[in-house]
């Protein structure tokens, strides 16, 4: 919100507050004191927003103001869903159930939901918001546009492509009508198009968006602009995926050129950059250029937070992969040390980034042929990611297969093939063709052939093969060799 606006709205309050007496007036002072801290203080700026919000209870507006703060600045989504909640209940009291104010309400929650990836719920949101513009008349369409547009990014959050590129069309077309080809809105549902098709892996259209967006936001914002900045980050990473290294750190340079210029050199755009020109070095190949920007990032964000952040645990936890694949386990086992140093201060033992630093010290572990302590970080990885992500999906299918493995290595050939098969179930339920599954059938196959020469009978393995009768032959047997993925 701008200075004017803000100013406006406080003056607002404040002509409500004079004819609803001392306690809204007392409202009003209190969301001055908020605006007064907001940028110094954030415990002192998230109080009295809180006692703005108690003062004035009648007040809808209020109520969706203190939501969208403890959303946006403070990251309490409870908080800010019962603020949200409130003012849906005082709209459809004061405006009626079909009104704009409730339809409003509505995006609030559904974008609250959004944030915290509970994706279908936030889709029915946004769609209860939608039946309600259709009812009402007057000047909606860019709400509309704007409502298609987050039940696109809902749909993309949850992995339905199909559908995201569909809603995405509907809003470029509203957009496209009501502020022209150039507009800057339809730039960014050709950048979001572009995003989507990225992650469903299709690069052809990726790169034909980004392009359609640059064009519009080259002659609407400029070349040193944010927009520009953030596109030329995101194309090059549909270039990385194509292996066109060079056209994505060229990219990427000029990103970090505009964002040195519009945030200065210790920024977190400009560490984000950093971390993406790592990136897309240690994936082209060039592990001693990856470690000079994960050095470069690292410096950048220690300068921002200081030694002891959650952003320098995962810049240390990137260096250290790096190490990992060079055969460095030393160097590689500091970086996750100091990782898992930082983390244990900050976040909870149920964290999936702290899961992350467990399995990368396991690997170590495990390629050093320590299996005990490398068993006991992967079971530690395979505890959070299970409770974080659920027992089916690729994450405890990924920490299961590791466990797995080093059972198998430890001649454990029953716990083996429990936690491999129950790796095999998941990963064939998400993608039957996927690598994963090729993999783990070989290496169940060999903790059979192992388990047979050593006298051991695997139970389970006969209806093993009856479920999966085209990745096992008749004698039950696969490749004799393993294949380990980091």
């Amino acid at each position: 919100m701008t200075r004017l606006l803000i100013y406006i709205f406080v003056a607002a309050m404040a002509a409500v507050a004079s004819a609803q007496g001392l306690t809204a007036r007392d409202g009003a002072k209190a969301y001055s004191k908020h605006l007064e801290y907001l940028d110094s203080n954030p415990d002192s700026a998230a109080y009295y927003m809180g006692e703005a919000a108690r003062l004035m209870p009648d007040s809808a507006a209020v109520q969706i103001m203190a939501g969208k703060y403890f959303a946006d600045c403070q990251g309490d989504y409870a908080r800010a869903m019962d603020y949200f909640s409130r003012a849906m209940g005082l709209a459809q009291q004061q405006y009626g159930a079909n009104s704009i104010a409730v339809a409003d309400c509505y995006i609030n929650i559904a974008d609250l939901l959004a944030a915290t990836a509970d994706y279908d719920r936030a889709v029915r949101y946004y769609q209860q918001a939608l039946k309600i513009y259709d009812k009402t008349t007057g000047d909606k369409e860019a709400k509309v546009a704007i409502c298609y547009n987050n039940i696109a990014n809902a749909y993309k959050g949850k992995g339905d492509f199909e559908n995201a590129q569909d809603y995405y069309r509907k809003a470029l077309k509203i957009f496209r009508q009501t502020e022209g080809k150039k507009g800057q809105s339809v730039a960014l549902c050709y950048n979001n198009m572009a995003n989507a098709y990225t992650e469903e892996g299709d690069i052809y259209n990726a790169l034909s968006n980004y392009n359609k967006a640059l064009k519009i936001w080259q002659k609407t914002v400029g070349e040193e602009s944010a927009e520009v900045a953030d596109l030329y980050a995101a194309r090059a990473m549909a270039h990385s995926a194509i292996e066109d290294y060079d056209a994505a750190l060229e990219d990427l340079g000029n990103a970090l050129a505009t964002d040195s210029l519009l945030f200065g050199g210790v920024s977190q755009k400009v560490a984000d950059c950093y971390l993406s020109i790592a990136g897309v070095f240690n994936a082209g190949g060039d592990a001693q250029k990856a470690l000079e920007y994960y050095g470069k990032a690292l410096g950048v964000e220690k300068r921002l937070y200081s030694e002891n952040h959650p952003l320098v645990a995962a810049v240390y936890n990137d260096k250290g992969s790096v190490y990992f694949n060079q055969g460095l386990y030393s160097k590689a086992m500091e970086c996750f040390a100091k990782a898992l140093q930082i983390q244990q201060q900050f976040l909870d033992e149920s964290n999936p980034d702290l899961a992350t630093t467990y399995n990368n010290i396991g690997n170590v572990f495990f390629t050093q042929k320590k299996y005990d302590p490398a068993l006991q970080y992967h079971l530690k990885a395979l505890d959070i990611w299970s409770k974080c992500y659920g027992t089916n999906s690729d994450a405890a299918a990924y920490a299961l297969k590791n466990v797995g493995e080093i059972y198998l290595e430890q001649g454990n050939y029953t716990e083996a093939f429990n936690c491999l098969k129950k790796a095999l179930d998941i990963y064939y339920a998400i993608d039957k063709n996927s690598l994963y599954v090729e993999l783990i059938s070989t290496e169940i196959g060999m903790v059979y052939n192992l388990a047979r020469e050593s006298g051991i009978t695997l139970a389970g393995y006969p209806a093993l093969m009856k479920q999966y009768p085209s990745l096992f032959d008749k004698n039950g047997k696969r490749a004799s060799y393993p294949l380990f993925i980091f």
